[in-house]
């Protein structure tokens, strides 16, 4: 598939970065626009074209796995632990293991004590 920032032209890549960041970490687009050396209503349409789009939507992808995925795992984990069922389906898709492991997971619900004590007939 290739870097799809390539074939944008430098200020595309510009705008790409820029529409990466956090709202709260980027300058105005009125900013941008000026830095460029474009208009406005420019930097809107580039916004709407496709290569632009599919650039930041790999390049968020991207800073997420490297930025926000240790934290994101992590918090997955500790409610999975905490006896998550869905937390820990998630964690056994992420891993790609959802075909063996779903069921398993379905089957091995938290239950109390009393519960256990009922299907045990203790």
């Amino acid at each position: 598939m290739g870097d799809l920032q390539e074939n944008l032209s430098a200020d595309k890549k510009i705008l790409v970065d820029w529409l990466s960041r956090p709202k709260t970490e980027r300058s105005s687009q009125k900013e941008l626009a000026e830095k460029i050396g474009v208009s406005q209503p420019t930097i809107w349409h580039w916004k709407k074209e496709q290569p632009v789009i599919d650039a930041v939507y790999k390049k968020k992808r991207q800073l997420i796995k490297a930025d926000d995925l240790p934290e994101i795992l992590d918090a997955l984990i500790a409610k999975a632990k905490e006896g998550n069922v869905q937390q820990a389906k998630l964690i056994f898709e992420w891993l790609g293991e959802v075909k063996g492991i779903t069921i398993q997971v379905m089957q091995y619900r938290l239950i109390s004590i009393q519960e256990y004590l009922e299907m045990k007939k203790i």
